[in-house]
């Protein structure tokens, strides 16, 4: 694929409003556009999926309509839009109920910002994808493939940019990335840095440069470092872990919906390290897990589909399917289970990890997928060929713009970026290459050990101060 649409010119499309509502103080309206399914392609453009945003301001009752009025709050608020694009890939972005729900939402309404909350394509309100419509719509696992690969950061984008030609085309917006929204965020500035006024970044640096091979060897090293607090923490679960391994390695669980418990789909559940109270959360599981193998010899109905549910792979198998994809990019590019290929020796399951050996620590695994999981989770089952497929799927669209990137500086459009040195998913050691190499004119960091991957959430107010002084200061 070329890196753009030879015949892509930013659309005004009419959209429809599907619902909207006065809610504590903030007025929400969610809009729904009809966009095309693939933009790189003029034989198939004609078809259609539905992409919602929805959009937030403020409210207050003396100076706004009672009865909700989009346009006027795109006219009072033209000159001031946020998007926020969410992490994943795969996840929806909130609904919001009040000026605290999301947490961040409140620090950009005091700035007066309208924040446009983008369910990415295939996500939420927009035309979702789950493994019942990849089955029941397609043939096989080409067609299957031939329609997903439309849903990466750059069709994301070709939406955000159709979608802001449809509310201010002749005004600049500012974008804010979460993790995987992150990602995206850079690739807006490769394809359409004259639409961004700013661009902010909260743990999502994009892997410039690297291969997922690269960043799963910087990956596994940081969650190896996690594993090991969390023993020291509690060191009680050395002993609980490797029973509990045990006790699966003899029996064969199944899982509400069907799924597996194996050793390797336990081991996936360190994938929560990554957020703030994360080992407490995990170490929770774990005591109940025991306690219910030590109490009835069986895990219960409870706990079973708490382990079901813990990760989000079957409800949300976009970040299953493209967890490598996001990592590749242009001709020749490819993942080919990276996670798997690039897994330690101290990460992979042994006899002494069921029970042989008490004192042997049990590694858990990050944000990582593996093919392991297509057997061991019920809604992965039947999407084998598809994920053998992106796995090894060597023409990628480009997502970046390298030398434009390079190119940038902070006076034509400034990034801001919470980087956490203690983040498992997008690697500080990674994140100071990429500004080494390809952002050291444009990028101001907020460096910090205080929050983990999930610090704009559990500290929005702080998180994003400090990313708007890094805006504003003219000292750095």
């Amino acid at each position: 694929m070329s890196r753009f649409p030879s015949n892509f010119i930013p659309q005004k499309l009419k959209f429809d409003v599907i619902d909207s509502y006065i809610i504590k103080s903030i007025k929400v309206s969610l809009l729904q556009f009809n966009v095309p399914l693939c933009y790189y392609n003029q034989s198939t453009n004609h078809k259609k999926i539905k992409i919602v945003a929805k959009l937030v301001t403020n409210y207050q009752k003396d100076k706004h309509t009672i009865c909700f009025n989009f346009q006027e709050d795109v006219d009072a608020n033209k000159e001031k839009f946020m998007v926020f694009l969410q992490g994943g890939p795969g996840f929806p972005s909130v609904l919001p109920t009040s000026k605290n729900d999301p947490s961040f939402l409140e620090p950009l309404l005091k700035r007066d910002y309208a924040v446009l909350f983008l369910d990415q394509r295939g996500t939420g309100l927009s035309t979702p994808i789950d493994t019942k419509f990849l089955v029941n719509n397609f043939q096989n696992a080409s067609q299957q493939f031939e329609y997903i690969k439309n849903f990466r950061a750059d069709s994301i984008i070709f939406d955000c940019e159709t979608i802001k030609n449809s509310l201010i085309p002749d005004q600049k917006w500012s974008v804010l990335g979460q993790s995987f929204g992150g990602f995206c965020s850079v690739t807006y500035l490769s394809f359409f840095p004259e639409s961004l006024k700013q661009v902010l970044v909260t743990g999502g640096i994009p892997p410039l440069g690297m291969t997922a091979d690269d960043v799963y060897k910087s990956t596994y090293k940081i969650t190896r470092e996690f594993n090991e607090r969390y023993y020291k923490r509690y060191p009680l679960d050395v002993s609980r872990v490797n029973y509990i391994v045990s006790k699966i390695d003899q029996s064969d669980i199944v899982l509400p919906n069907g799924g597996k418990l194996t050793s390797e789909r336990f081991q996936h559940l360190g994938l929560t390290f990554g957020g703030n109270g994360g080992i407490d959360k995990l170490h929770g599981l774990i005591l109940k897990i025991y306690q219910d193998l030590k109490t009835t010899e069986s895990i219960s109905y409870g706990t079973l589909a708490t382990i079901q549910d813990y990760l989000g792979f079957e409800t949300n198998i976009l970040y299953f399917l493209f967890q490598e994809a996001i990592y590749c990019g242009g001709k020749g590019s490819f993942s080919d289970w990276s996670a798997f290929r690039n897994k330690p020796d101290d990460f992979k399951i042994t006899s002494s990890d069921s029970g042989q050996n008490k004192d042997s620590k049990f590694y858990f695994t990050g944000e990582m997928v593996y093919p392991s999981m297509i057997n061991d989770y019920s809604e992965l089952t039947q999407l084998k060929e598809l994920a053998e497929l992106i796995h090894n799927y060597k023409d990628w669209s480009t997502l970046y713009d390298l030398d434009k990137i390079k190119k940038n500086t902070f006076d034509i459009v400034p990034i801001v970026a919470a980087t956490y040195y203690e983040d498992q998913y997008v690697t500080f050691e990674n994140c100071e290459i990429v500004k080494r190499n390809y952002l050291k004119d444009s990028l101001r960091q907020y460096i910090t050990n205080e929050y983990f991957h999930n610090g704009l959430r559990v500290g929005s107010e702080k998180v994003l101060n400090r990313l708007f002084e890094l805006l504003e200061s003219d000292n750095v």
